[in-house]
C-alpha cells in the first residue's frame, strides 16, 4: 500500500501528459480514492490523457474505451 501511495503521490510532482495507470485505486481508503478522482479530474480538464485499468467504478464526464464489450464512447 505504501509503494503505491507513493508512486500515485509522484502524479503531482511529475508534468507528464500522459498517465498509465494500472489498478490506481487498490489498497487506498475512502478518502485516498476521492483525492486519486480528484486529481485524474484534474489532469484531463488541464489536457492530460488518463489510462488506467480498474475495477473501481469511475462515473465521470470522460470519454471511454473499453475493450472485450464493443463499448466506445468517444466523442
Amino acid at each position: 500500500g505504501q509503494k503505491r501511495r507513493v508512486a500515485l503521490s509522484l502524479l503531482w510532482l511529475l508534468d507528464k501528459p500522459v498517465w498509465l495507470l494500472d489498478e490506481p485505486f487498490t489498497a487506498l481508503d475512502v478518502d485516498g480514492v476521492a483525492l486519486v478522482e480528484t486529481r485524474l479530474r484534474e489532469h484531463a480538464a488541464a489536457g492530460g490523457l488518463v489510462i488506467y485499468s480498474s475495477h473501481h467504478r469511475f462515473d465521470d464526464a470522460v470519454r471511454h474505451v473499453r475493450l472485450g464489450k464493443k463499448q466506445v464512447d468517444v466523442a
